[in-house]
């Protein structure tokens, strides 16, 4: 994993995000997160902390470990991951405009994080001088300040889809998938725009890429609507779409809470059609998704089902040497 050119020598010559990088822009393994929330690829920073345990900090989508990391920030109380910047300097105006818009309500916690957001300007020479006194709630808005942050994107659409603006919409949808596939949330807004538009196919094949990302992109509620109306679609129209998933779409159930749930079988069989046909990135998204869905069950669950956080591992490492995502695949190797 890498950063950016233009951030390699700050992060170098200053420890301000709490780790450091080679000449290169390579981070080492030691410093990226081990756990299955935040998902693999998520290397948190060591300021901008937002209370109860939450932070900001770098992301790397699933199979792109070398493309330019995304700034993000955990929600372990909802157990989400906001895909907040496209880069540092973007995200920081963007907070300093949440700060400017809501600075009549700042306590303490505040306070520091905006002491910090000083530190960050500093030390990247970061100029605030275009959103000085801005203040807005618009996301359509807040794309001249970021284009590319998949958040921003996904709440520019439904602002978008308000006014009816829909090719508009669709636009921000699909940018938001390009930079994140696995963005839950976006993959179902972009079915229910195709469904609503009678475009079937393509409302299809985003409801499967809904199915398979992981929930802390988007939650739980999204899926379950997907399957149900996969299953009341025509055979017609399901057969158009080439996806393994389609096999076994009427035998899932997407329930939780059971004593069983041969769900967790069709997961490890259908990883392994994926990765059979060469879909990589659809597998693994898949792998981080079953272990978020068996973590929220019983430990007696868990057994029942041959599942533990070591063999979950294992499993990922190999598929990230078979998928050839060495990168992510040292985070794993890392002791």
């Amino acid at each position: 994993m890498k950063i950016r050119e233009d951030d390699i020598k700050i992060i170098r010559t200053n420890d301000i995000l709490g780790f450091n990088c080679d000449e290169n822009g390579i981070i080492a393994p030691e410093y990226f997160s081990k756990t299955i929330y935040p998902p693999i690829g998520f290397l948190p920073w060591n300021v901008l902390e937002v209370g109860n345990g939450d932070v900001y900090g770098f992301y790397w989508p699933l199979g792109k470990e070398n493309a330019q990391p995304l700034v993000c920030t955990t929600y372990h109380d909802s157990y989400n991951l906001s895909v907040f910047g496209s880069n540092i300097e973007n995200s920081i105006k963007r907070l300093w405009v949440n700060f400017e818009f809501n600075s009549d309500e700042e306590d303490d916690e505040d306070s520091t994080i905006r002491e910090e957001l000083f530190e960050i300007v500093k030390a990247f020479s970061i100029n605030l001088e275009e959103v000085r006194g801005v203040k807005t709630v618009s996301s359509v808005e807040l794309l001249k300040i970021d284009s590319n942050s998949p958040d921003i994107l996904l709440k520019a659409s439904q602002e978008y889809i308000k006014r009816n603006e829909l090719s508009k919409a669709e636009n921000c949808l699909v940018r938001a998938l390009e930079i994140i596939p696995e963005y839950t949330q976006a993959s179902f807004e972009l079915s229910k725009l195709y469904r609503r538009q009678r475009e079937e196919m393509k409302s299809l094949e985003y409801m499967i890429m809904t199915c398979i990302s992981p929930i802390c992109f988007g939650g739980l509620k999204p899926r379950q609507q997907c399957l149900q109306w996969i299953k009341s679609m025509n055979d017609n129209i399901r057969s158009l779409v080439l996806d393994p998933f389609l096999n076994y779409v009427d035998l899932l159930t997407f329930k939780s809470g059971e004593k069983f749930n041969d769900d967790f079988i069709i997961y490890e069989q259908l990883i392994e059609q994926y990765i059979q046909i060469g879909e990589f990135r659809k597998a693994l998204s898949l792998r981080v998704l079953a272990a978020e869905l068996i973590t929220l069950e019983t430990t007696a669950f868990q057994e029942r089902y041959n599942w533990n956080y070591g063999l979950f591992f294992d499993k990922l490492r190999s598929q990230l040497k078979i998928s050839r995502y060495s990168a992510t695949e040292a985070i794993l190797n890392e002791k």
